[in-house]
Formats: C-alpha cells, structure tokens, sequence
C-alpha cells in the first residue's frame, strides 16, 4: 500500500555470487484494486518464468500480510514440485506487520479509555491554534502533524451526520494503519515528556487568553483527559508496551540485511518481557515444551493488582484514584496483556525449528560448544536443503568452520560481508573450504532480510507511473513549503532513472554502490533540498549522547562491582537518550545522516539487548559484549554529530 495506492510487488531474493551480498530484485508490480489470492499466485508464476529464474530451486514463498498466504505457498510448492523441486520450507510466515497488529488488537481493548483520541485532538488542536506565547512554543514543534489533514478528512467523510466526536476504532482500522498505530506509542511518550506544560497551558493558558473556549467540544475533551488522574496511569502504560515492541523491531526485523540469527532470542526476550509484567510465573521462550500452554487468561496464573507492570508512573498518582476506578483500570489492564500475550504466542515462530536453529549463524558466538547443538537442530529442520549422506559432511564443515582461525565480525561489517569473506576461504589446492556448509548459509541469510531503502526505491523505477509517485514524494519532503509551485516534470522522473542507471551499473562493488545510492534522485532532485539540518535536531543528538554516554559509564561501573541496580539506572539512560534520537531523526533531510544515525542507534539496541539478556543467562560475558556494541554506537554518533555541527553544515552547498 505504497503512497495511497493499492499495489502487488513481487520480489525474488537469492544469494549473489559476484556481489556477496542478498539480491532483492522486483520482478513485476501490479496496481489492484484488492487482494485475491488466485490473482496472486498467477502474476507470482509468471513474474519468475519471465525472469528466467529456475523453479525447481524455489524452496520458500510468503506475503508481507500477517499469517503469509498459503494459497500462494501451497501453489508455488505445488508448481516447484513439479519441476524437480522440493517441499517448501515448513516455516511460519512472519513479518513485522504482526508486531504493528499485535499493538492495534492491544488498544482496541482499552479503546474505551479515549487515549487515541486525546493523540489525535492535540495534534489538531496545536496544527490549528494560534501561536503560543514563548513557553508554550515547543508544543506547537512537538504536536502538530502535516499528515492529519488526511485524517482529517478521512474522518469526516465517515462521520455520522452532527457527529463531532472522535472515532478510535475507525482511525485505528483505517486513517492510521497499522504501521502508524504503533507510532502513537510514540505520541505517548511526547505526552508524558511535555505533560506539566501541557496542563499548565491547557488549564490557564487557554482558559485565560481564548474567549468562548469553553464552548469548544475538542478543549473540553482534552481538558477532561489532562485533569482525570487515570490519564497519565494510561499513557503511562500504553507507552511502556509500545516501548517493547518497538525495541523488538529495532533489535531483531528492524535492522537493514539479514537478521533470522537474531530472531529467536529477540522474540524470547519480547515473550520473557509481556509475560513478566502480569504472570506469577515468567514464561521462558527457550523452554519449547512450555510456551504453548501458557494458561495466560487464567486469573490465579496472574499477578496482584499491586505488583502488575503498568510503566511505573509516581507512586503519588494512585493516591489521587478511587479504589473502584483503580479495579476497573487494572482489569482492562490484564485483559489487554491477555489479548497482546496470546496474539504473539499465535503468531510469533516462537518454536519454530528454523528460527531457532538460525541463532548459530550470529558470528559472535561462532566458538561457543553449545553452537554445535543448534546446528545440528537447525539442519534437521532444512531437510530440503541439507539432506542425506550430506548431513555429517556439513556437520563436520561446522566443525572445522569453530576451529579455524577467522577474524572476528568487524563493527562496520554485515552479517552479508561476514559470510562472504568466510565462505570464500579455501582450502589446499584452492577448494572452497566450507562448501556444503556455505550452501545452507546462503538460503537462511535470505529467508529474513530487509532490504535497505535504497534497494527498495530504485528497484521501483522501471515503472514511470510509480517513478513520478517516488518523485512527488521527495518533492513534498524537500519543497514542503511550495510543493504547488513544483511541477512533477519528466526532467525529474529521468533524473531519477538515470540515478538507478548509475546504482544498478555499480551494483556489484559496495562501495561504487553507496556512493551511487547517495545520488539516486540525480541532479534534477538534489536541486529541491533545501534545508540539510536542524538546529533543534542538532540540539537532539546532543542531548542524546550525553544521556547515553553517562548511561554506559553506569552500566559499566555496575558491571564491574557486580551491581544489577546500577545497570538498570544505566539502562533507563540510554533508553532515554534513543527517544531523544527517534525525534532527531525527524528533523534530519540527509539521506546519508539518517542511515548513519539509523545505524547508531542500531548498535544501541543490539547493545542494550545483550545486557538485558546477560541477566537472563547469568553470563557477565555477554553483558560486557554489550557493553562493547553499545560503546561502538556511541563512538559512531559522537562523530555524526561532530559531522552536523554548524561549521560543517555551513560548508554545504545546496
């Protein structure tokens, strides 16, 4: 559903000998008017015969809808099957569509509590008032929102005739999809971050200086939500279970290039996380046997009320709250954990054999014994791939590949870069040395794979309808203020193919490619840039890295006199300190300062995981790895920002 527009693309991805890297190639896009499963699996057998691809080595299919299609997988097996090929992997389809579900069936529950609303009256309110006085300036910057006269309209042509209120089930299903649902955990955040100043200008400001506000149905909406106590218990909450899921995408799907090794601990943390917030008993997604029949639903299997994870708000606000109201908050509270938990078990591979087998691929735990034992768990779920007398001989590569000398995984190093330098070693008389092993490596690292934004948008140019669509885009995001005045010419579209020409011609060498990639839009597009940064993202990034930084220095101080308590202050720094990134990254043009701070921040929640994940474990090892990626992240937005300063950016010329 790209820019408002219904489409069917079809990718193929394999392994690229010559550029030892995933190939994402899009075969064919189709506009549609809807989804039809026959009409898929169809344009899916044409799009890979007129490629010229082979069928037979086909081995998985899925859709980027939650659940995949198994009309479309149990076609495609059928007709590789029937060229000599092999049963489809039998592995859950899974994309990040089912964590931005997973969110949206999560406030449906407590749709009743308005909070949805209340995001969306502020961020009209402040898109449609007049200019504040000075102290009240940085709402206007943090609440209003180009986008939401889209919403906007949408919503009032499904309004009942005379309605004024707002329709949270309809903007969650519908104006916001699902994507943009778990971008109003983030609405939450600013929420709680600006929460004094918005009372302050709700109750006096406003109430003092607009004559006739009372009479405003919205003010009186947003009035009643800032001084009802509960509200704040809330968002509190709300933004504490997106926090998680957010941290789920960043550290494991998130993440540009392959990431099926990071998956299954990612997933066992997020299980370990959701369930320990309102189960007596923390689930243990590594523990197979057990995860399924987690009774969840039942109240005795449940925590108190007293001890229920709901964000950790200050004490004093429960105080302010009747004791039948607070009943009423922590009911709707276990149901919509209820509601979160099962869906993620349903949908999440939480046992998938693939999944968790695909850990012994991550390179920084290549020498651990314990590695052996997962391959081999890993092997025995791939019968399609690895099958036969082939077994022990992959095994024994396995073996080999945990005793040779290999130089560790580099900090600027993909797991794409890791493998290739790997599989190209070679043995006595020039034979690959992990050959077998190499051609099991090849296919997992496909199975998950985000393609960086560059891959994605320039694959997409072969089309001129969906190239002026691509280029209409960056023209609202470089000209946001004269987008009228800039006519969508076929100067800019061929500037813009010419771009992917210069991409595609350099796609073999990575460094050609990066250097190709920061032209894409061509001279025609770079003319429209004009703004590079922002001070006040400038000021983010500042702010940021100061949080993070003394956040380390606590982490690792705790590390070392073996104090948890001082981990975990070190933790809620850093945690804090990427918000601040997440609204630098707003108000960042360059494509180049967005991928780098991108892959900052990445380092962070990598980082962050493995220290989260050491007290699991019990492994101070693995909490000092993290310390280590975590540091690395800081060392990279350390320069990002030296690089942004204002004497660097005044040297650009635009």
């Amino acid at each position: 559903n790209e820019f408002g527009k219904r489409s069917l693309d079809i990718y193929a991805r394999f392994w690229h000998d010559l550029g030892g890297r995933v190939a994402n190639v899009m075969l064919a896009s189709h506009t549609i008017q809807r989804y039809d499963s026959a009409f898929a699996l169809r344009k899916c057998s044409e799009a890979i015969n007129n490629a010229g691809l082979p069928m037979k080595y086909l081995v998985y299919a899925t859709t980027h809808r939650t659940g995949g299609d198994m009309e479309v997988f149990r076609g495609l097996e059928e007709e590789a099957r029937s060229k000599g090929g092999l049963p489809f992997l039998e592995m859950l389809p899974f994309n990040e569509n089912v964590i931005y579900h997973a969110y949206s069936k999560f406030l449906r529950v407590v749709a009743d509590w308005g909070m949805e609303d209340l995001v969306y009256d502020l961020r009209c309110w402040f898109n449609t008032c007049r200019t504040p006085d000075t102290p009240f300036l940085s709402l206007v910057e943090v609440f209003s929102n180009e986008d939401l006269g889209h919403h906007r309209e949408r919503f009032a042509q499904n309004a009942a005739p005379g309605d004024t209120s707002p329709k949270s089930c309809y903007r969650i299903n519908d104006a916001l999809n699902y994507k943009h649902t778990l971008g109003l955990a983030k609405s939450f955040a600013d929420i709680l971050a600006n929460w004094p100043c918005l009372v302050k200008y709700f109750t006096i400001y406003v109430h003092g200086s607009e004559r006739g506000v009372k009479k405003v149905p919205r003010y009186t909406r947003i009035l009643n939500a800032l001084t009802c106590p509960l509200t704040i218990l809330r968002i509190s909450f709300l933004r504490s279970v997106g926090q998680s899921l957010e941290d789920f995408i960043d550290s494991s799907i998130g993440i540009e290039g392959s990431s099926i090794h990071l998956l299954s601990n990612a997933i066992s943390h997020l299980i370990k996380d959701i369930g320990g917030r309102f189960l007596r008993s923390e689930p243990r997604a590594s523990a197979v046997s057990g995860v399924a029949h987690i009774r969840y639903e039942e109240r005795e299997q449940q925590l108190p009320d007293d001890m229920l994870n709901i964000g950790a708000p200050p004490g004093s606000l429960f105080r302010e709250v009747t004791s039948g109201k607070m009943t009423l908050f922590y009911s709707d509270v276990r149901a919509a954990y209820s509601v979160l938990f099962g869906y993620l078990l349903e949908n999440l591979p939480v046992m998938d054999p693939v999944v968790r087998g695909a850990r012994a691929l991550d390179p920084v735990k290549r020498t651990d014994k314990i590695q052996y034992a997962i391959l081999k768990e890993l092997v025995e779920a791939i019968p399609q791939i690895i099958h036969g007398p082939i077994v022990n001989k992959t095994l024994d590569e396995w073996d080999l590949y945990q005793t040779s000398e290999i130089e560790e995984v580099q900090s600027n190093e993909t797991m794409e870069d890791y493998w290739d330098r790997v599989l190209k070693m070679t043995a006595l008389g020039g034979v690959q040395r992990f050959g077998l092993l190499g051609r099991m490596v090849e296919v997992m690292l496909c199975l998950y794979y985000r393609p960086p934004p560059g891959d994605m948008e320039t694959l997409k140019v072969l089309d001129h309808r969906r190239s002026t669509r691509v280029v209409r885009e960056y023209v609202k995001l470089h000209c946001a203020d004269n987008v009228a005045a800039t006519p969508i010419t076929e100067g800019l579209t061929d500037a813009y193919k010419r771009g992917f020409e210069t991409y595609n011609s350099h796609y073999s060498s990575k460094a050609q490619r990066s250097a190709a990639g920061s032209s894409i839009l061509g001279d025609g597009i770079s003319l429209l840039a004009s703004v590079e940064f922002n001070k006040s993202g400038l000021q983010n990034l500042k702010e940021a890295d100061i949080m993070c930084t003394e956040g380390a220095k606590r982490i690792k101080t705790g590390i070392e006199v073996d104090r948890y308590e001082e981990v975990t202050a070190g933790i809620s720094l850093v945690e804090e300190g990427r918000s601040k990134l997440r609204s630098a990254r707003m108000k960042l043009i360059s494509s180049e300062a967005v991928r780098e701070l991108d892959e900052n921040n990445r380092l962070l929640a990598i980082g962050l995981y493995r220290i989260k994940q050491s007290r699991v474990t019990g492994r101070t090892a693995e909490a000092k790895e993290g310390l280590e990626v975590l540091l690395r992240g800081l060392e990279g937005l350390s320069d990002l920002i030296m690089e942004l300063s204002p004497d660097a950016v005044n040297n650009v010329t635009h």
